[in-house]
């Protein structure tokens, strides 16, 4: 017996498949990704800021090794933290939230705190800057492929996946680059 899509009448079929415009609320979006970012500050361990001869690393690189070790991090939870057109995503789990970039700052701030680079240094704005722009320039997401004969639909218990021998629903995955996730499961009739 196959599985049936109910699909509202009204339904433009011309951008059916396509980010709907309407997502889950901001708000509980921004909960999810402060969580995950909440988390991966507490896997970061503090690091050497040092040379080999023990003298402090020069700030330019202070700024590289506390953005490696953040995405290190994130990559090891299987989190994604990537920037993607000009914009900051957090994978949570289930789709792709954009991330404001003064949250990423403030995060990034806190992470050289908790990674152990000076106080002071890491609460500065222009320090700030520095981090975001070398995230920005590290943390590059390659834009997805998408197959032609695949329409991905993302509900709150997985991604469903249509494809010419038929739907099925499976986990939800990052390589997919969803950034909505529709307020309700799927279920097959």
């Amino acid at each position: 017996m196959g599985t049936t899509l109910n699909i509202p009448i009204d339904t433009d079929l011309n951008t059916f498949g396509e980010t709907p415009e309407v997502t889950t609320t901001p708000q509980a979006g921004l909960k999810e990704v402060r969580k995950v970012l909440s988390e991966l500050q507490k896997d970061l361990t503090p690091i050497q800021f040092e040379d080999e001869q023990g003298y402090a690393v020069k700030q330019k690189h202070a700024v590289v090794m506390i953005v490696d070790a953040v995405i290190l991090a994130a990559n090891r939870r299987k989190w994604g933290l990537a920037k993607y057109n000009e914009s900051v995503y957090c994978f949570a789990g289930k789709y792709w939230q954009q991330l404001d970039k003064d949250e990423l700052k403030r995060f990034l701030s806190r992470a050289a705190l908790k990674l152990g680079y000076s106080s002071r240094e890491s609460r500065h704005y222009e320090f700030q800057d520095k981090l975001l722009k070398q995230f920005l320039a590290e943390g590059y997401l390659p834009p997805p492929q998408p197959d032609s004969n695949t329409v991905l639909i993302n509900f709150e218990n997985g991604t469903l996946e249509i494809t010419p021998q038929g739907p099925k629903i499976r986990n939800h995955e990052q390589r997919d680059f969803l950034t909505y996730v529709l307020p309700f499961e799927y279920t097959p009739h």
